[in-house]
């Protein structure tokens, strides 16, 4: 009986063990999965401002003393305000993980910059304008991007599964034999 104790208590362990390095390799794999979607999401982030925002006007939020229009929150809705420096800050913070995400957040500054600046030839309402124009190689390049990165994440968990699925097997077998010897 103490032998089978002693068998029972080293086969525990080596179950605690293994599910212990599984969650260890899920925690792993939570982190990789979160940073190449960073990785891609804050690359897409540096070609947008490069291409879109030459003069910073969309870059941080508008501070209505600061850059002169006093009236902005009168005509903007404070909820809809978004600009670049935040969705940097929500795509590092893991807040924004996906690039239509990070289209929706763009096309707000997109929509607030045209609220404001309602005279069709005011430079900033172009510039806002132009945005998506200038944009949208870099978004799709962005997608593209993902979805292979999707899929050889897809592939490589269905390997460390099968993996998984042979260790489990080679265990019981092994502790069949082990039960076997001991009978």
């Amino acid at each position: 009986d103490i032998q089978d104790d002693n068998s029972l208590a080293s086969a525990e362990g080596a179950s605690n063990t293994n599910r212990q390095k599984n969650m260890n390799h899920n925690q792993h794999a939570d982190t990789t999965d979160q940073n190449w979607k960073q990785t891609i999401l804050l690359d897409l982030q540096r070609k947008v401002l490069q291409r879109s925002d030459r003069y910073g006007f969309f870059s941080r939020p508008v501070d209505p003393e600061r850059d002169e229009c006093p009236d902005y929150y009168e005509i903007v809705d404070p909820k809809d305000e978004m600009c670049f420096d935040v969705i940097g800050q929500m795509i590092r913070s893991g807040k924004l993980n996906s690039v239509d995400q990070y289209v929706k957040f763009v096309n707000r500054i997109i929509k607030c910059a045209i609220t404001y600046n309602s005279d069709e030839d005011n430079f900033v309402r172009k510039q806002a304008e132009m945005i998506e124009q200038r944009a949208e190689g870099a978004i799709q390049f962005a997608r593209d991007r993902w979805v292979e990165k999707e899929e050889r994440e897809k592939k490589r968990i269905l390997k460390m599964k099968m993996k998984a699925e042979r260790l489990r097997a080679k265990q019981i077998t092994a502790n069949a034999r082990e039960r076997k010897s001991r009978s």
